[in-house]
């Protein structure tokens, strides 16, 4: 009989484990020998194949034995294993071997690619880092036989360059590379790819939310939601290259709030107020009350800092303007805090975010220990005496509370 029908003789049986044990100790010593313990609940099986009940582990060569006495006989072992599993038996050096051909194939086509495109020789650096390091990406490739993702993704970075591709949508550009508009989306493997490739080129970790990924791309010319990611602006000027922006200018005269995306900072070069400060907030109550209270520029950022936000701060940074900056005095708040700090220390200011602040602003909510943790990444030394009392009394304290006192700064500056 043959090989094939003793496998599915030995397939209608229980006897799984003991066919897998078979094949990893193949696997180590490139023969069948050894022994193998056989499972309770598959005594049964293996018992009828010997004809006795094993007491204790069973030798391979034993079982070899009892089939080729059988109505199978003379059997091919390995034969009979390939039938079961379906696929080639191979021992560890066999294994090995074909691991290293594949790589070697790998890194062949990997470098056809790249000479395709005429890469640079950073991005070929970052491919050799991907490829020898198995980081950087290289689990995305290897989830693409084809290499389609990574052949897509080289082809974007050889044009980053270009003119025809400067402050370019993101969606616009992952369909100019792939055909596809969210080829480049966040989540997606190409995306992931994209930016693992950036990240080495900017000599950067991989971004570890939305704001540090956005400002990656756009540091490439690549912009993402011009439109969602709005600041609002309150007497705020706003000069292109010929003349003062003329949506912001409109609001202005007209006394009322200019909301602003990053379409619209696309040619700004400089921003400004006018008397050189500017007064940021988090909240859009606290935003609303200020403006129609008062004269001064504000900006709200709607808590986390966008990269509209952030784009808008560096105008207003390189325009030499001074910055006071209010939130929340919780973890998240704080965090905020923190990330204007690392932006630039020189021109932004804490504004009433001061122990005693906290104090006057604390309300009753009280933060669990996961949010209280962010504390501890935090690193400002303005903030230190704050942070201890947050720390201290684990409640947060929010800028409605002290409203009055944004006020009264601002009807007397």
């Amino acid at each position: 009989m043959s090989s094939k029908e003793c496998a599915e003789y030995l397939k209608a049986k229980n006897v799984s484990e003991f066919m897998n044990t078979i094949k990893k100790k193949y696997g180590s010593y490139n023969s069948f020998t050894g022994t193998v313990r056989v499972k309770e609940n598959e005594i049964k099986d293996i018992t009828g194949i010997l004809g006795y009940r094993p007491e204790k582990p069973v030798k391979i060569d034993e079982f070899i034995n009892c089939l080729n006495s059988s109505r199978f006989g003379p059997i091919d072992m390995k034969e009979i294993m390939e039938y079961y599993f379906g696929h080639k038996i191979l021992n560890n050096m066999e294994k090995m071997m074909l691991i290293i051909e594949r790589q070697n194939q790998l890194k062949n086509e990997m470098d056809n690619i790249l000479k395709c495109h005429n890469s640079s020789k950073t991005v070929s650096a970052w491919a050799d880092e991907m490829f020898y390091t198995g980081r950087s990406g290289f689990p995305v490739v290897l989830r693409d036989k084809k290499l389609n993702t990574f052949n897509q993704v080289v082809y974007g970075l050889s044009l980053l360059n270009s003119n025809e591709f400067q402050n370019i949508p993101l969606a616009l550009f992952a369909s100019k590379i792939s055909g596809n508009p969210h080829f480049l989306d966040r989540d997606s493997d190409g995306g992931k790819l994209f930016v693992y490739a950036l990240s080495f080129i900017n000599k950067t970790e991989y971004p570890r939310g939305a704001k540090d990924w956005k400002l990656l791309l756009k540091k490439y010319g690549i912009i993402c939601d011009e439109i969602a990611c709005n600041v609002v602006i309150y007497n705020v000027h706003l000069q292109n290259s010929k003349e003062l922006h003329q949506g912001a200018e409109g609001c202005y005269r007209y006394n009322e709030p200019f909301i602003c995306s990053a379409a619209n900072l696309k040619d700004v070069v400089s921003a400004i107020s006018n008397d050189n400060n500017v007064y940021i907030v988090e909240n859009e109550m606290v935003f609303s009350h200020l403006q129609k209270e008062c004269n001064k520029a504000l900006i709200c950022t709607s808590g986390q800092l966008s990269t509209t936000a952030v784009s808008l701060i560096e105008l207003l940074i390189n325009s030499h303007q001074e910055i006071y900056y209010a939130g929340d005095m919780d973890p998240e708040g704080l965090m905020i805090a923190y990330g204007l700090y690392k932006l630039n220390s020189e021109h932004i200011h804490f504004w009433h975010m001061n122990k005693d602040d906290y104090l006057k602003a604390i309300s009753n909510e009280e933060i669990n220990e996961q949010r209280m943790s962010l504390l501890n990444t935090i690193d400002v030394p303005e903030l230190k005496d704050t942070i201890d009392s947050l720390k201290q009394n684990k409640k947060a304290a929010y800028q409605e509370n002290i409203i009055d006192l944004y006020l009264n700064d601002l009807k007397t500056v």
